[in-house]
């Protein structure tokens, strides 16, 4: 639970975790010690924190446009459309973050929860990737992987193989970032055929292949755009 709050005369946003959440003293502690120290301009920076009588506040910095997930899926964005520069810039910037976290930092972060609900928007629609608390971290000279026993992630996002192998790695993060970008730029266009949520299954990337079979690549773009985006 997410609330819009205020400290010390500024704008917060606080995130409350619920003594009876699954793993929540662990997810919070992974959320600080992963990002505590992260410093980029496409990573939601953490302010503050506080642990008492077994609830938790982490404190961040508010994005006044909320999470990308309610403009790509129409329902919750209702008339606000991002347009095909918008849209380029929130993939450009989610890219950029992942990137810092993957090659950037003295320890690689492993995000292994990339989807739109977890990319907060600014006032410029800026993207900033959020949520770490399914992120492990690996030392860049030593491993190259996170192994785990649980299969963590949301279905959809998570590369096939991860079920087999049970490992986190930089590719199983880029695959997840590669379906966030597809629903960027389809979001909107639906199959009338597909009774499947696209978040929910790997249709959309078996739907956007079938068209780049067909040499109609372009037909996937959102229709709201109106055929305003860049073919390049």
């Amino acid at each position: 639970m997410v609330y819009k709050s205020t400290l010390n005369g500024k704008d917060v946003a606080a995130k409350r975790i619920l003594r009876n959440s699954r793993h929540s003293k662990q997810d919070f502690m992974v959320e600080i010690t992963t990002i505590w120290n992260l410093n980029h301009k496409n990573l939601v920076k953490l302010i503050r924190w506080c642990y008492e009588k077994g609830e938790i506040i982490l404190v961040y910095e508010l994005m006044q446009n909320g999470s990308l997930y309610k403009f790509i899926f129409s329902t919750f964005g209702g008339d606000s459309i991002l347009s095909w520069e918008m849209r380029l810039n929130v993939i450009c910037g989610v890219s950029t973050g992942l990137d810092y976290l993957h090659n950037g930092c003295d320890k690689r972060v492993l995000h292994r929860d990339i989807k739109p609900s977890n990319v907060m928007l600014d006032s410029d629609f800026n993207a900033q990737l959020g949520d770490f608390g399914l992120a492990r971290t690996v030392h860049l000279s030593k491993k190259t992987h996170h192994s785990t026993r649980e299969i963590v992630g949301t279905p959809g996002y998570m590369a096939l193989e991860s079920f087999y192998t049970r490992r986190a790695l930089v590719e199983t993060d880029v695959y997840a970032f590669g379906v966030l970008m597809l629903e960027v730029v389809c979001s909107g266009r639906r199959k009338p055929e597909y009774k499947l949520d696209l978040r929910c299954c790997n249709d959309i990337v078996d739907w956007v292949w079938e068209h780049h079979f067909k040499e109609n690549i372009t037909g996937v773009v959102d229709l709201r755009l109106n055929g305003d985006f860049d073919e390049a």
